[in-house]
């Protein structure tokens, strides 16, 4: 009786020390991906940030490509109209 006891209590602590083995894996390697997914999400919001002031720039390009057009738009009316005043009298 006292031989099984001993080899239960063997067989217990073995499986107690291989449970605190994979313990220590599973957070180390828990560890791993969350400092690999950190540095993935870093690389995203730059990604992120870069596209979302190319969009700011292309629209502030296109802002002030209409405004320059509207701009000598009402310029050639103006002066169609001052032709217009000139070519009348």
């Amino acid at each position: 009786m006292e031989e099984k006891e001993k080899k239960e209590k063997e067989m217990r602590s073995q499986i107690i020390e291989e449970a605190e083995e994979y313990k220590i894996e599973f957070y180390r390697k828990r560890e791993v991906n969350a400092e690999k997914n950190k540095a993935s999400n870093r690389e995203r919001e730059k990604v992120n940030f870069f596209v979302a002031y190319l969009v700011c720039v292309a629209f502030y390009f296109f802002s002030l490509g209409n405004l320059i057009r509207l701009k000598f738009t009402s310029l050639i009316e103006s002066s169609e109209n001052f032709n217009g005043i000139l070519c009348d009298n």
